[in-house]
């Protein structure tokens, strides 16, 4: 049967739960990765690169079976929804891009003056990416947001599943209610279209950044 009102607002909240948390955590990594690649130095810095770059050729499709063999023992928990995808190759690429425009002069007098490199990345590096931040976050957030194949795969619980999933579901096995299927899938998109007109003015100066 029809799924009642409790079970579309624990989807809600679940989709809300996995996808703030997958946004944030990739523009945490992809801020740390993208400073350390860029204005660091360490062994193994040019092998490192070229493991990122190689890891973007895969298809995601590819790397769903070794990604659920490691993350089983999390089926049915957030973090098991959460940080295989937390985990953005393109995300870290967005902000070594990044740094690389930024002159090294800056962190340099900042370290001359005592601070830290975390200090640095979170006091300096971390305000100035605002606008690329948004970019990240929007697009991680989307994606996440729409991802349905890992969810069913990790999550098969019905108090685990997404929105999209609950949709996805529901669907198929009531083909005939399509006044509330639409409701709902209004629903599923309506938050991002609420998040785009908050940030739309970040996600323009960031995308006038990636045409630069």
């Amino acid at each position: 049967g029809a799924a009642d009102p409790f079970q579309w607002l624990r989807a809600l909240f679940n989709s809300f739960a996995v996808s703030v948390p997958t946004a944030l955590i990739t523009i945490v990594v992809g801020l740390m990765t993208g400073y350390a690649a860029v204005h660091m130095k360490y062994k193994g810095k040019g092998f490192i690169h070229s493991s990122l770059l190689f890891q973007m050729f895969f298809p995601v499709v590819v790397l769903l079976v070794p990604r659920y063999i490691i993350v089983s023992p999390l089926a049915n928990h957030y973090l098991g929804m959460i940080l295989p995808l937390a985990i953005s190759i393109w995300g870290v690429f967005m902000y070594m891009n990044y740094f690389r425009t930024v002159p090294r002069t800056m962190f340099e007098a900042a370290k001359i003056d005592g601070a830290s490199d975390l200090v640095i990345l979170f006091r300096i590096a971390f305000p100035a990416t605002k606008s690329l931040s948004t970019i990240v976050f929007l697009s991680v957030f989307m994606t996440r947001w729409n991802e349905l194949m890992w969810d069913m795969l990790i999550a098969p619980s019905v108090n685990m599943q997404t929105l999209n999933v609950m949709i996805s579901t529901q669907f198929n096995q009531n083909s005939t209610l399509a006044g509330p299927m639409y409701a709902a899938s209004v629903l599923l998109t309506l938050p991002l279209i609420i998040l785009f007109l908050c940030f739309s003015k970040h996600f323009k100066e960031g995308i006038n950044f990636m045409l630069k």
